[in-house]
């Protein structure tokens, strides 16, 4: 990923990323938060895609709960194996 001025995001305002995010998600609770958390990140960062998922130490794995890919991709249930200690 290139740098911008030493980061490795170019610069945007994140008061309006926050903001985005939290009115894209305010009226959502359970799976459909999620679906609608991925996708307001994703565009509120700038990027194609998003993943929101929950670490399992034990089995050293990613649960996902939602992932968003532009354009639209439905999301689904499925673990990723981590390759590197958190």
């Amino acid at each position: 990923m290139p740098e911008h001025d030493g980061h490795p995001w170019p610069a945007f305002d994140e008061d309006a990323a926050l903001r985005a995010i939290v009115e894209g998600t305010a009226t959502d609770t359970g799976e459909a938060f999620f679906a609608a958390l991925v996708q307001n990140l994703a565009r509120a960062l700038g990027v194609q895609g998003a993943w929101v998922t929950e670490y399992l130490p034990t089995a050293r794995r990613l649960r996902a709960f939602a992932s968003w890919m532009a354009p639209w991709t439905p999301s689904s249930s499925w673990t990723a194996r981590c390759a590197s200690r958190f």
